[in-house]
């Protein structure tokens, strides 16, 4: 497994989620407080967004894992 590009994905995915959770939390205030009747809109997309970032992550772990899987156990390690 790539750890490196794992700890990558990580990273942006945490990014992603911090910006989708500060969008939402304006959305849901533009529209509870102020009555702009777009935002709750605005507020379901960040969530959507925040969500499939959330999933990118998973899938990549997923993909990783089966990789890792497949190629068996590595020539050289301390275990042979």
């Amino acid at each position: 497994m790539d750890v490196a590009g794992q700890k990558k994905r990580l990273y942006l995915m945490l990014a992603i989620c911090g910006v989708c959770t500060l969008s939402a939390l304006a959305g849901i205030v533009g529209n509870m407080v102020f009555g702009v009747a777009w935002m709750v809109w605005w507020f379901l997309g960040s969530l959507l967004v925040g969500f499939a970032a959330q999933g990118w992550l998973m899938l990549g772990l997923a993909k990783a894992a089966k990789e890792l899987k497949h190629q068996g156990p590595e020539s050289g390690s301390a275990e042979s």
